[in-house]
């Protein structure tokens, strides 16, 4: 591989690490990194980028900042600067967080974060297996994946035992995929806390399968989902502003005074959905816009196999356009495929297309 900066296998690393300056790695035939980090008991002082960081291959993955097989990690990561990320034939990650025991101390991206894969996956910002998470994810910049021919994915936390401090975004997400896209998604998470705020613009485009603007997942998840920006998906299968699905106990509530919108070509469109909840505690409330445009069902606002909501009161302008009469019965997604094809670990495609 080609790495700019090199941490591990090292026991105890204190004061972290910076760059204000340009890490540039052209690998040819191996991996590209900017800052990696592998391979360390405990790792003091975070990580943050204030400079640029460009990573390209015709060839193999890029990966801007890489922290991996790391027992306890303090300090955080932050991007005030850009991170760019290009390849040709097989992944393009900006930030990825993967095989850590303890993270503590928040992803922060105040700048530019940019992933472009032409024939493979594309990943802004992604933290996989992670034990314990604490801090947080925080955008109030630019996160852009784009993917020619596999899934795009903006924010990404996936596998995680205990995440907390919650997802914010108050800057701009898009994620473009020939497959699927996901602006943000929390998924297969033992207990989240925290919850879901964007204020600002989430953007979510899949040219041949499934676009989520927001998507969460948890076995027990606390702090709700809020919007008061714009969220943005469109699909050709199926297309989810928001969907809250697949979890034992929500606390908090689902709140919306933006806007969004969902469109799906050839399938169902979904605005705002909590599915399959076992415990729901809080309220379901619009008061923006929620419009959803599908060829097959469209629905605005949809709570559905839930055990107990204390109250729903989608009281905002809510649309929902269908060419076809809306079924009894949706179909459940299969799993997505998988993530990240070397040694490293990689993330189930698991988010499902159409609960039901």
């Amino acid at each position: 591989m080609h790495v700019g900066i090199i941490v591990g296998p090292i026991s105890t690393f204190i004061g972290g690490i910076t760059n204000s300056g340009t890490i540039v790695a052209s690998p040819g035939l191996e991996d590209a990194i900017g800052i990696y980090l592998s391979g360390i008991d405990t790792f003091s002082g975070g990580v943050g980028n204030t400079g640029a960081i460009v990573e390209s291959s015709d060839t193999r993955d890029t990966l801007g900042i890489y922290l991996t097989s790391i027992s306890s990690f303090f300090g955080g990561i932050s991007n005030s600067g850009t991170i760019v990320t290009s390849s040709a034939t097989e992944d393009a990650i900006g930030i990825f967080v993967s095989n850590v025991n303890t993270f503590s101390g928040a992803i922060v991206n105040s700048g530019t974060i940019q992933a472009t894969a032409a024939i493979e996956d594309a990943l802004g910002l992604y933290v996989l297996d992670v034990g314990t998470f604490f801090g947080g994810i925080t955008n109030s910049g630019l996160i852009s994946a784009s993917a020619g021919a596999g899934f795009a994915l903006g924010i990404y936390a996936f596998g995680i035992s205990t995440f907390a401090g919650g997802i914010t975004n108050s800057g701009l997400i898009n994620a473009s995929g020939k497959t699927d896209a996901f602006g943000i998604e929390a998924n297969a998470i033992g207990t989240f806390s925290g919850g879901i705020l964007n204020s600002g613009t989430v953007i979510a485009a899949s040219v041949s399968e499934v676009a989520f603007g927001i998507q969460a997942s948890a076995a027990t998840f606390s702090g709700g989902v809020t919007s008061t920006g714009l969220i943005s998906a469109t699909g050709k299968i199926d297309a989810f502003g928001v969907q809250i699905d697949a979890i034992g106990t929500f606390g908090g509530n689902v709140f919306n005074s933006g806007t969004i919108i969902a469109a799906a070509a050839s399938g169902a469109a979904f605005g705002l959905q909590v599915d399959a909840i076992s415990t729901f505690s809080g309220g379901v409330t619009n008061t923006g816009l929620v419009s959803a445009t599908g060829k097959i069902d469209a629905f605005g606002v949809q709570v559905d196999a839930i055990r107990l909501v204390p109250r729903s009161t989608p009281s905002g302008p809510s649309e929902a356009t269908s060419s076809t009469a809306a079924r009894s019965s949706r179909r459940r997604p299969a799993a997505r495929r998988s993530a990240f094809r070397s040694t490293r670990s990689r993330p189930s495609r698991a988010a499902s297309r159409v609960p039901g």
